[in-house]
């Protein structure tokens, strides 16, 4: 096929324009969609939601042809995500130092029953009900302490102050025999 005239090409250009409009239609983005689908990403946003709001952002790429209104949510994902990484490492750093203030804390209890003076017994009476009584309350004490501590070390901490106790218990029967048997 040969377009000799104006007419021809016209002609031509029209049919093509035609053909191709529906086409090139689809390629268009929704202007609604776009701006629903951008709304509905910063909502998720608004309530920590980033994976959702990642999910809702690929959406807008697909509805949006603004690649700078894009690029903006892609910031603000970004800054949401970095926010609640900061947000976590806060969290654990609180919490560490919590669990470690408690075993400081529990360090102290056990290092005063070690002091007692009824406990050492130097030329001493030995006063086993009474620095037993002292380790069960050292005891308490360290388990009450523990309440406070994140799940994460409440177990650890309450087998190392267990372990603390069934230690000076040992100790107290090992002094005990060591008394009776003089």
């Amino acid at each position: 096929m040969k377009i000799s005239t104006t007419t021809d090409k016209a002609r031509f250009f029209t049919v093509c324009g035609l053909v191709l409009m529906p086409v090139l239609m689809s390629a268009c983005k929704d202007k609604q969609k776009c701006d629903e689908a951008v709304q509905t990403t910063r909502q998720a946003l608004t309530v920590d939601d980033t994976a959702l709001a990642r999910q809702w952002r690929d959406r807008s790429f697909k509805m949006c042809g603004d690649k700078a209104q894009l690029a903006t949510l892609d910031k603000e994902i970004l800054a949401k995500e970095d926010e609640a990484v900061t947000r976590a490492q806060a969290a654990a750093k609180k919490a560490r130092d919590l669990a470690q203030s408690k075993v400081d804390e529990i360090n102290r209890l056990w290092l005063g029953i070690d002091k007692l003076d009824a406990f050492q017994h130097e030329g001493k009476k030995l006063e086993k009900d009474k620095v037993e009584a002292e380790i069960k309350n050292a005891y308490s004490e360290g388990k009450r302490a523990l309440r406070e501590v994140d799940d994460a070390y409440q177990q650890e901490l309450q087998q190392y102050n267990a372990g603390e106790y069934k230690l000076r218990l040992k100790m107290l029967a090992m002094k005990a025999a060591s008394k009776t048997s003089k």
